[in-house]
């Protein structure tokens, strides 16, 4: 049973209610005993393993796609195609080492790896990535020039989670042929990473787009990408996770991080 609640800070939370009810028999009288078990954790941990699977997915496609091109090329031996396989080879052990923590502990008592990190990084790692990823084929994806010499302090790899999670929600929303534009700002002593594409979420959507299983696509194990941007994003790094959306100005995802 899914219900609602408010947590310490007095907001509003889903809760997950196991319910049981059963007669019994007591000195010739009938009565029903009844209970009610908060599994609100239990299911988090269960969503938080789909997650996993879901974002492992998106960056072996990457993989696997940059695997394809190097063994098409295989005469020239293309040394920047080896180094990018090793790369997402080297990010993929870091989520399983993540996910492992996160499995044995409550989620807001995981700490992160903490390094500072520069902007420059970050848009390297996005174009190495996407280059080869087939689910940006046929899109083009812009990023900001001049990118700003921005510094600040985070765990990388839960940090590309949010951005990936960004590019994959704004790459399926996005028509072949289509853009999507990445910028970052560096305003009140803050990094802001957005994400842009053309198309408008309906209001009805909007409401709900970060809810847990919600999503517009019939395909099982959606519903997945926006709901973990907030949990990585903001329970874990700290952060705030959100979005804009109209009729002129499209859609525009941000995740924006204090430089600490």
């Amino acid at each position: 049973m899914r219900s609602n609640g408010f947590d310490n800070n007095g907001e509003l939370i889903d809760l997950y209610l196991k319910v049981r009810s059963c007669p019994v028999t007591f000195d010739q009288r009938r009565f029903f005993l009844f209970s009610i078990q908060d599994i609100t954790y239990h299911q988090k941990l269960v969503m938080l393993e789909r997650v996993f699977f879901h974002d492992v997915n998106n960056m072996l496609s990457g993989l696997l796609g940059a695997t394809r091109l190097l063994s098409e090329d295989c005469e020239t031996g293309d040394q920047k195609l080896v180094q990018l396989i090793h790369k997402t080879s080297q990010r993929l052990s870091k989520e399983v080492e993540i996910q492992k923590a996160l499995s044995l502990t409550q989620l807001t008592a995981y700490q992160p790896v903490l390094h500072e990190i520069t902007v420059a990084q970050v848009f390297e790692e996005i174009k190495n990535v996407y280059a080869s990823h087939p689910v940006a084929k046929n899109i083009l994806l812009t990023i900001k020039e001049n990118v700003p010499d921005l510094s600040f302090t985070s765990d990388f790899t839960l940090l590309m989670r949010v951005l990936d999670n960004m590019l994959i929600n704004a790459i399926e929303a996005t028509d072949s042929g289509g853009e999507i534009k990445i910028s970052v700002d560096g305003a009140n002593n803050a990094v802001g990473f957005s994400v842009w594409n053309q198309k408008v979420i309906p209001n009805d959507i909007s409401k709900r787009i970060f809810q847990r299983n919600f999503s517009t696509k019939a395909e099982g194990g959606r519903g997945l990408g926006t709901y973990s941007m907030k949990m990585f994003g903001e329970e874990i790094l700290g952060g705030k996770v959100d979005f804009t959306t109209s009729e002129s100005e499209g859609t525009v995802f941000c995740f924006r991080l204090n430089r600490k």
